[in-house]
Order: structure tokens, then sequence, then C-alpha cells
């Protein structure tokens, strides 16, 4: 197989060292069993493979670092000073011109859409058209999600310093939270109670602050302790199906974990690149990318394949397992 799962020891802040252990203990446990009922089978070539990425004719004249969309006809693509839209037939520029570099986007329905960037950019999609949001802040922002439009939430700090921060909109004002962690890169979530985060390391490896993953169930925020990660993007299909990407900034060694419900394990990925970007559309549909033409890798639910891409990549987007966009050096569609 191209990559195995092995367990990994991390920790809930709070949790003793003996609870830790038996849980532990009982997650190898099973995941021993699952592995050993399945280890003599054989999984069917994966259909993503036969997949065509055709180039969108004639380019954007932008370069993309991130898209996001609510369905096939619906589709944002941000990078530099522009957000673009497809509508099903073509693509073309919806805003331009702004003063501040966009990094992210999320679509939550047709008419509520959000976009970040440096300098606190900040943009608002209403369904008619785009407005900026001045005044929350003056950090540099990298990824943005919402659950619905009263539970925003956006992310990054100051990269030079190392710093991470948090902003959340409940619908009227946005919040700043210093979480007190090393940049945030990466959040989504599968409903209000259930947010993940991610980022790099506090000032590197000897760091007070190594913690790179977290949570929030709602009302409070958990760090995890997975190691001395730097960690770029996560995605889930469902609560207890999340994936986090990135690198070990020690060796720049890709890593890849993924979530259960329960716990934490390390996915073994043979590429000597960073990880950028994770996404998909259910537990048999999840992609992996790197910034580099060979590093796109897609899970099936059974294990990861690489898949052969022309340009390297900075995220991606599915509607569905037959629909696929993919954004950096050039903006790729995927059919059958």
């Amino acid at each position: 197989m191209d990559s195995i799962m092995k367990p990994r020891a991390f920790l809930f802040v709070g949790e003793s060292t003996t609870a830790r252990f038996v849980r532990n203990a009982v997650v190898a446990a099973a995941v021993a069993t699952i592995c050993g009922s399945c280890k003599d089978s054989v999984a069917p070539p994966d259909p993503a493979a036969d997949l065509v990425w055709t180039p969108v004719p004639g380019g954007t004249g932008v370069t993309l670092v991130d898209v996001s969309g609510t369905g096939a006809a619906n589709i944002w693509a941000v990078g530099n000073d522009a957000i673009l839209h497809y509508d099903g037939m073509s693509w073309s520029v919806a805003a331009s011109g702004f003063s501040q570099n966009l990094a992210a986007v999320w679509a939550i329905t047709p008419t509520d859409a959000w976009a970040v960037g440096s300098a606190g950019a900040i943009q608002h999609w209403d369904g008619a058209s785009w407005t900026s949001v001045a005044g929350v802040t003056t950090s540099t922002l990298a990824d943005v999600w919402g659950a619905n439009a009263s539970d925003v939430w956006a992310v990054g700090g100051d990269p030079v310093a190392g710093t991470g921060e948090i902003l959340h909109f409940d619908g009227t004002s946005w919040t700043i939270i210093d979480t007190g962690t090393g940049f945030v890169t990466g959040v989504w979530g599968s409903s209000p109670s259930d947010v993940w985060f991610v980022g790099v390391r506090k000032n590197g490896f000897a760091s007070a602050h190594p913690e790179t993953l977290f949570h929030f169930n709602g009302s409070s925020f958990a760090l995890m302790s997975i190691g001395p990660y730097d960690l770029y993007g996560v995605w889930g299909a469902s609560p207890s199906d999340v994936w986090a990407v990135g690198a070990d900034g020690d060796i720049g060694q890709a890593v890849v974990f993924h979530f259960n419900g329960i716990a934490w394990f390390e996915t073994s990925i043979e590429d000597n690149q960073t990880l950028y970007s994770v996404w998909g559309t259910s537990h048999s549909d999840v992609w992996i990318a790197g910034n580099a033409p060979d590093v796109l890798r897609h899970y099936d639910g059974n294990e990861w394949s690489p898949i052969t891409h022309p340009s390297p990549i900075r995220a991606g987007w599915s509607s569905s397992a037959n629909d696929i966009w993919t954004v950096g050096e050039s903006l790729l569609h995927a059919t059958p």
C-alpha cells in the first residue's frame, strides 16, 4: 500500500498521563484489529487516477491561491487583488483592485461568502456585491470558514513575529482572540460546536508553545499535542473524519494526520514536500496537495494514491467526486 495508518500518542490539555496511556492502548488495539482483518484484501483501482485535468482556456490573468463554492455553478477563487467567479459556464472577475492581497475564500451560501488576506483584508459577498470590512485587524489573515451567517471564523496573525490570531464573526461584529500560539494557518468545522484550527510552531522547535492543532467545542479551546509539526490545512467529512496536513519542518517531510472521533493518527506519506491543502466531498473522496507538480494524492477510503497533475497546486475544491477545481500556478478542472 502507498500509505499506512499508525497510532500516534496525543494529549488533551488537562488529561493525565495515565488516562492517555489507557486511551491510546484501547485505540491501538482497535487499529490492530481493523488492520488485521483487512491486511490480505486488495483495494480496487482509484477512479481518480482516470480524471482528465483541463486548464481554463486563456487562463485568468490572476495567480490564484484558494477556491471554494456551494455547487458546480457557484464557485469563487481569489488571488492577489482579485476575486473570480464561475457560474457553471465560464470564469469572470467579480471584484478587483484591492489594496491587499487575498489569501482565502469560503462560500457559505450563494448569497454569503467571505474572503480574507494581508493587512487585515476582509471582503464579504451578500449576493449582489463584494464589500470591504475595515478596521477589524491589521494582522495577516490566512484562512476563513463559516458554519452559517452568524458563525464565521478567520485565522492568521503576525508571520514575522510568529504569533497567532483568531477572529470570530457572530453575525453582527468581529471579535479578536489572541491564541498564544504560533501563526494560525487553517480552520474548518462540521458545526458551530466542532471547529478545528491548525498552525505553525511559535518561533520554531524550541518554542514554549509548540502546539499547532487545537479544537473549539462551542465554548472553549483545547490545545492538542501531536509533535513539532507545521500544519497548513484542515478539512473533514464529518466530526469523526477529519484530516490535517503540513510538514515536519525540521526534515522537510510531508505529514498527514487523521482524526477518527477519538484520537489523531499519523498517516505515512512518502513526499519530501510541504502539504498546503486538504479538501474533499466524503470519507472516500479526499485530496491533499503541495506546491509542486508531483504532490497531489487522493484517498479513496482505502489508501492514498499519487495522481498525475500538470502544475503546482495551492488549493482545491470539489462539488463532487467528478468535478474538481485546483488553483495555483494554473486554474485546472478535473472531470471523467
